[in-house]
């Protein structure tokens, strides 16, 4: 169980210092707090409360934020590293992390910054407000970081070096566009699941781009999400037993394969009548990221490369509207990258991959060789152990 607060460093790391701390020869300590081309704003029309907005024009991957935690507890479910966290708090005398606490909300009062009378009830509103979940087993309390609004659609991404949060730009930003990051992961929910989880976790109702464009579509939307998932969700469940070898499958791949493809051209057919823009329709299709996932799958299973490579880039596409430079998108560049190369399919398609794989890494990793953190293994775990000199500790994602 820890507290922190280090001094405030004025510039972002050096690309040097940078490839220090991910090459293990430097601690993440050195990642001081850095606030970037950021600042607190206050949106009461949307009753969103205070968030964080850009103060320029911002390119993708350029740093935002880097924050040593206010607290960090580990070994721990939530419930138990929650409690360990508040407890560790009341009994806190440093007078900056005190400060940054009445800072934050308690969730009693949208956004209002609680009162200089620090109690149990408060903090514990704190840390369940605002605390993040850097793993199963990893919790932290950030000040700034706190102050990100949800959005079913992140314009920035997070990454966690140790127990520091690092947070870059998901994609391009204007000067003033308000910085948002998704609390869960909403591809293959719906507008009623992603409104469920935002109510019952958070308390407040979502009204971002997603969740506007769902609403404003209606029950012709929900009535085909419904039948959809419903099929894909059979589908995946065949094609499990199919890869296992279990009796219970009942068809063949070639004709698995072909009820896939029915059930996403319904998908297709529907953005195609709804005349939807393309950004609109990787919405759409982000509601389905499994079932296209899963048909990749088998697509490779049937040994139609090319398609699998295809419906990779296809999947990509959809994550850069929902997702941009979360650890799923540099997940999916790599398959297709890794297909295309294996496989020895046309130069064209290894370079497109190729090329995509590495914007998406060099978003979320600054200018880190892509190759060699993508060969050390972390893309497929989620996780990597930098082992240093005399220092070991993890490069955790979100």
């Amino acid at each position: 169980m820890e507290t922190t607060c280090e001094a405030r460093r004025s510039t972002p790391p050096s690309e040097d210092e940078w490839l220090a701390v991910l090459s293990g020869s430097k601690s993440p300590s050195a990642l001081r707090d850095y606030t970037g081309p950021v600042e607190v704003f206050h949106d009461s029309s949307q009753r969103k409360g205070r968030g964080l907005r850009t103060t320029r024009a911002v390119r993708a991957g350029e740093i935002l934020l880097i924050a040593q935690p206010l607290a960090y507890c580990e070994g721990f479910d939530k419930k138990q590293a929650n409690q360990k966290i508040v407890e560790s708090l009341l009994i806190e005398e440093d007078d900056d992390i005190i400060s940054a606490l009445q800072d934050l909300s308690d969730g009693s009062v949208l956004d209002d910054s609680n009162t200089s009378e620090l109690s149990r009830k408060n903090i514990n509103g704190i840390v369940n407000v605002n605390g993040f979940q850097l793993t199963e087993s990893r919790f932290a309390l950030y000040h700034l970081p706190s102050y990100l609004n949800h959005s079913c659609i992140s314009n920035c991404t997070h990454v966690f070096v140790g127990n520091v949060l690092v947070s870059r730009a998901g994609r391009d930003l204007a000067c003033g566009e308000e910085l948002t990051f998704a609390y869960f992961i909403p591809i293959d929910l719906n507008f009623k699941a992603r409104q469920e989880r935002t109510q019952n976790g958070w308390n407040f109702v979502c009204s971002c781009e997603f969740c506007r464009l769902e609403m404003d579509m209606g029950e012709p939307l929900e009535s085909m999400y419904a039948q959809c998932h419903r099929k894909l969700e059979l589908l995946c469940k065949l094609f499990e037993q199919l890869v296992s070898g279990g009796a219970a499958s009942r068809m063949s791949a070639a004709s698995l394969s072909q009820q896939f493809r029915a059930v996403l051209n319904v998908v297709e057919n529907f953005v195609q009548e709804t005349r939807l823009n393309e950004r609109q329709a990787n919405m759409i299709r982000a509601m389905f990221i499994g079932g296209m996932s899963t048909y990749r799958a088998l697509s490779e299973y049937c040994g139609n490369t090319d398609d699998a490579v295809q419906l990779q880039c296809s999947i990509n596409e959809v994550q850069q509207v929902v997702e941009p430079g979360s650890l799923e998108q540099c997940k999916t560049s790599w398959i297709a990258k890794t297909f295309a190369e294996t496989y020895c399919l046309p130069s064209t398609r290894v370079e497109e991959s190729a090329d995509i794989c590495s914007r998406v890494h060099r978003v979320r990793y600054g200018g880190y060789d892509n190759e060699r953190i993508m060969q050390l293994g972390m893309i497929k775990t989620g996780e990597l152990l930098i082992r240093g000199k005399g220092n070991e500790w993890t490069l955790d994602f979100k």
